[in-house]
């Protein structure tokens, strides 16, 4: 199994606190918590525009709030659609655009090799088109993703296709077969 685990708007150092969470858990069925799998999800914008970036960020607010509204019931509708309200604890849209892997494509390589080095994540994932962000605008941050910021994260960390533990169980099926005779 692999855990997704994402900061939200927050920093990466919400994955590093849940993810030293999980090796507990780890620990506490007999694995050793450097055998964690984890995935990590981030919001991502690669641009030198700041009103591109703070658009995304907005975007990426928008569809936050709206999950946390539904999670813990406070939603209201406008028609169909979650209300746009701010959340409890809720960021600027400028720290939200800090804590996010956004900027020019050397940042956001630079962002993403800190935090594969930190986290030493099986898969890195990313919410690009969130809300109602123009399609054009999300094409171009997949495209320059692919086109300039994955090569400098391939340059900096040439072992990457050998990094992070292999996704596995988290219990062996045997173990569930003799509890259950």
């Amino acid at each position: 199994y692999v855990s997704m685990l994402q900061p939200g708007l927050k920093t990466v150092q919400l994955v590093v606190d849940q993810a030293k969470a999980y090796g507990e858990v780890f620990k506490s069925v007999g694995k050793r918590p450097e055998d964690f799998s984890l995935a990590l999800n981030r919001f991502a914008c690669v641009s030198e525009d700041r009103n591109e970036m703070l658009a995304a960020a907005e975007h990426y607010r928008y569809v936050y709030r709206s999950a946390m509204a539904f999670r813990f019931n406070y939603v209201k509708l406008d028609g169909f659609a979650p209300a746009d309200m701010p959340g409890e604890g809720e960021l600027p849209l400028e720290e939200i655009v800090s804590n996010g892997i956004a900027g020019p494509p050397e940042l956001c390589a630079e962002k993403i090799v800190a935090e594969v080095k930190l986290l030493n994540p099986t898969h890195y994932m990313f919410f690009i088109q969130l809300g109602a962000l123009p399609h054009k605008n999300a094409m171009r941050t997949i495209e320059r993703l692919g086109k300039e910021v994955f090569p400098l994260v391939r340059k900096a960390l040439p072992d990457l296709d050998r990094r992070g533990p292999r996704a596995g169980l988290l219990r062996d099926p045997r173990d569930r077969h003799a509890a259950a005779q």
